[in-house]
């Protein structure tokens, strides 16, 4: 009932801002006729403007990427009372997912992993997870597929003096909008009696490298002459 009382007032709204010349992307239809649906739409398409939230980060995950929340929310219980627990713009989105109670280990980790590998291949546009040019000198290796058990293997936990050392950090890229997107993944810790204790995973999504490290350093170096540079400087010498 709630959400049916504020679709309607937000249809209702859309009318009254188009009537009194709003624009909406499809506020008129063919006929000149206003699309009171798609005008209420647009109103409610708009991202939270406090980036430090829940709200900005599941809208940025799938205004960006085109994942649904639920496809990387962890089956445990949160602890969502931190700052900066979640952080989301147009550039990128960030989950620090706290365990609430109980042992955070390096098994569900890894089943958290794979969680996350699958959201994001269901949403590539090719079809699955891709090296990218992190690791890639060419576009032909940055399109071939990032092995899943391959990362995992290389970072498994090792051990020192019988103590557990485990970074616990995977990354890989997906596309979406034409354009490599780099999904990455880390353990979060905490202190518990002087010790690092795993409390959970934190999870970035961002922009990737659209070339490889030789080819941007080409470019900047072609493009931050020192030109260019010189004219930066004394533009921001003005402002200050």
């Amino acid at each position: 009932m709630k959400k049916t009382v504020i679709a309607a007032t937000l249809i209702a709204t859309a009318l009254l801002l188009v009537s009194c010349g709003g624009k909406g992307k499809k506020a008129k239809d063919a006929d000149g006729k206003i699309d009171a649906v798609e005008a209420a739409k647009d109103l409610m398409d708009k991202a939270p403007e406090d980036r430090n939230t829940k709200e900005a980060a599941i809208y940025w995950l799938k205004k960006s990427n085109g994942i649904d929340y639920s496809a990387i929310a962890p089956s445990w219980e949160l602890d969502e009372s931190r700052k900066y627990t979640f952080t989301g713009d147009e550039s990128s989105v960030r989950f620090n997912f706290f365990k609430k109670e109980g042992e955070y280990t390096v098994e569900d980790h890894v089943a958290d992993v794979r969680k996350l590998f699958a959201a994001t291949a269901a949403v590539s546009e090719c079809g699955k997870n891709v090296v990218g040019f992190s690791s890639a000198k060419t576009k032909e290796d940055a399109m071939k597929e990032a092995d899943l058990e391959d990362l995992i293997e290389k970072g498994k936990p090792s051990y020192m003096f019988g103590i557990e050392l485990y970074i616990g950090m995977y990354s890989w890229d997906f596309i979406k909008d034409e354009a490599f997107r780099t999904c990455s993944v880390g353990v979060l810790t905490k202190k518990v009696d002087g010790d690092d204790v795993k409390c959970g995973y934190s999870v970035e999504f961002y922009k990737g490298m659209q070339m490889s490290w030789e080819d941007t350093e080409k470019v900047l170096n072609e493009t931050l002459t020192d030109e260019v540079m010189e004219k930066a400087v004394k533009e921001y010498n003005k402002k200050k």
